[in-house]
């Protein structure tokens, strides 16, 4: 006798085998048709849900149709052209260093909008500051030391001289000059030894010929290159205060003239007010050249006139400097590695036997160098790597200098003395500790606007037009 639970199974078994054979005409179907009914609508109900899902989201990060937020910087999809969206207008921004300078912010919202969501919204005008820098690159990316100045052909057979500012490193190849010297001519600049890293300015062929100078061939270097050193005394005889008076000393029982020349064995001495001032060969031979004779006395004489009191200035040669042998280099730099002893900048000037990679221009290009705003002329080409730049100040010995921002464009952005904190935090660079450079060889570097915020967002006028005439 069967169950009652078998008699109920047998009973689904049979209705579902009739509600099969009504619904789809197989009766020996092993699923019901409901079932498969069931699973389709679910499906839609799924795909219909992710779809609505992924349009919210296209919807959160692409709003449409609603104002912006206030201090916000929109970039038009169509055109890439940036706005900024402040006290209810829209006012293009010049580039996006200004749109930093404006909102003050180191990375500032950017909202990608479409221009028919930006066709309702009011326009203002452009602010920003023409001509600062478009891209801003990371702190990481920033180059501290060494700088250099070069100056060297434009090309291995050109005579043409150009002038190139290094951030960041010194071409490869060059030997310092140690105690040799280095006879330059810098053009109008007029003709310079380069010695113990400084520059001596030549006055006149009288020096030449007097520390027989006269058949050496000077190397042509560029005039910025010069000003990238420091200044040192000029190679011409020294003109002694009070010359022709009686000095109150007497040389062997005799009265003697201020500026009288004496030698007293392989010395030679000068008279001054005070007595005698013992000078190097190369002020002895600059002094004979000028008609000056040297009278003979004795050591013991000379010891006993002898003064403190000196005539040559710091700096200036004692013995004839021996000029760099073997022929001349194709170029020279001037390498800036740190400061020296008391902060004081140590710039070492190195020669090179060949052109070094990276430093040729090519012939085709203009000279770019000329008179900068300060009247000091600039580098025909600063090279800074792209994608790199530099926070740098001037260096002084006391109190702070000026602070700039360097680009690859070979370009130094001022910052205001007071807000300078505020500008490198607006530009990512908070807490960046600038490089000190000389300001020898920042002034080689040409200038651009300062990046001041004020300035950022005053109006940005139109260009002048000139007024077109008709034809006749």
């Amino acid at each position: 006798m069967r169950t009652r639970r078998e008699q109920v199974q047998a009973h689904r078994f049979v209705t579902r085998r009739i509600i099969s054979a009504l619904l789809s005409g197989e009766p020996e179907a092993p699923d019901l048709p409901m079932r498969r009914l069931a699973m389709a609508v679910f499906g839609s109900v799924m795909v219909a849900a992710i779809v609505l899902a992924v349009v919210g989201v296209y919807g959160l990060l692409n709003p449409g149709g609603r104002r912006p937020a206030e201090n916000t910087l929109l970039i038009e999809r169509e055109t890439g052209a940036r706005y900024l969206y402040l006290q209810g207008k829209l006012h293009p921004v010049l580039n996006y260093t200004s749109a930093r300078l404006i909102l003050g912010q180191a990375n500032p919202p950017v909202v990608p909008m479409s221009a028919r969501s930006l066709l309702d919204i009011p326009r203002g005008r452009a602010v920003g500051i023409a001509n600062a820098p478009d891209t801003l690159p990371g702190r990481s990316s920033l180059l501290g030391l060494p700088w250099s100045v070069c100056s060297a052909p434009r090309s291995a057979t050109s005579v043409q001289i150009a002038t190139h500012v290094f951030a960041g490193r010194i071409p490869p190849g060059g030997a310092g000059l140690d105690e040799r010297g280095l006879l330059v001519s810098g053009g109008p600049a007029g003709l310079f030894l380069l010695w113990h890293d400084h520059r001596l300015l030549v006055r006149g062929n009288t020096t030449l010929t007097a520390l027989e100078w006269a058949a050496v061939r000077p190397i042509a270097v560029g005039e910025a290159f010069l000003n990238a050193i420091p200044a040192g005394p000029d190679l011409v005889a020294a003109t002694v205060p009070g010359s022709g008076s009686t000095a109150s000393r007497q040389v062997d029982g005799k009265s003697a003239k201020i500026g009288q020349l004496f030698r007293g064995g392989a010395q030679h001495y000068v008279m001054l007010a005070s007595g005698l001032s013992p000078i190097g060969e190369v002020m002895t031979r600059l002094l004979l050249a000028g008609g000056t004779p040297a009278t003979d006395i004795s050591t013991q004489e000379a010891g006993r006139a002898l003064t403190e009191a000196r005539l040559e200035p710091s700096g200036f040669p004692g013995a004839i400097p021996a000029l760099r042998a073997g022929g001349a280099p194709a170029m020279a730099c001037a390498a800036y590695r740190g400061p020296g002893e008391r902060a004081q900048p140590q710039i070492t000037v190195e020669a090179y036997a060949q052109i070094a990679d990276g430093v040729t221009v090519d012939e085709a290009a203009p000279i770019a160098g000329g008179l900068g705003s300060d009247g000091v002329v600039t580098a025909d080409r600063v090279t800074v790597p792209g994608g790199h730049a530099a926070v740098v100040s001037t260096l002084q010995e006391s109190a702070a200098g000026a602070i700039f921002l360097v680009t690859d464009q070979g370009l130094k952005y001022p910052m205001p003395r007071d807000k300078s904190d505020q500008v490198l935090t607006s530009l990512g660079y908070g807490g960046v500790r600038p490089v000190p450079v000389p300001a020898s060889i920042l002034a080689l570097v040409p200038t651009a606007p300062s990046l001041d915020p004020d300035a950022a967002t005053r109006f940005a006028g139109a260009p002048a037009v000139s007024p077109v005439r008709p034809s006749s």
